[in-house]
């Protein structure tokens, strides 16, 4: 779903806000009172391959306003939209 929100996207990426923002649009389930899978999404982002951080403004790493898109060398894996 992370992949299908940054592929939806005009730029081919977005910050950890808009991808939250696109799943409670598109998901009933994301709307509801339980928020945990926010957290999910974070976890998500850092630790797969598939995702790439590009930092909004190199001189604040540290911010939480950076950019997530689609590592180049994992694209095929959507390729048919298959998510």
């Amino acid at each position: 779903l992370i992949a299908m929100a940054i592929r939806d996207s005009a730029g081919g990426r977005l910050t950890l806000a808009e991808i939250n923002d696109y799943l409670m649009s598109r998901f009933p389930f994301f709307r509801g009172a339980y928020t945990g899978w926010r957290n999910s999404v974070r976890h998500n982002l850092s630790l797969n391959d598939c995702f790439v951080k590009v930092l909004r403004d190199p001189a604040r790493p540290w911010g939480k306003d950076n950019y997530w898109m689609l590592n180049p060398s994992s694209e095929y894996t959507f390729a048919d939209g298959v998510f």
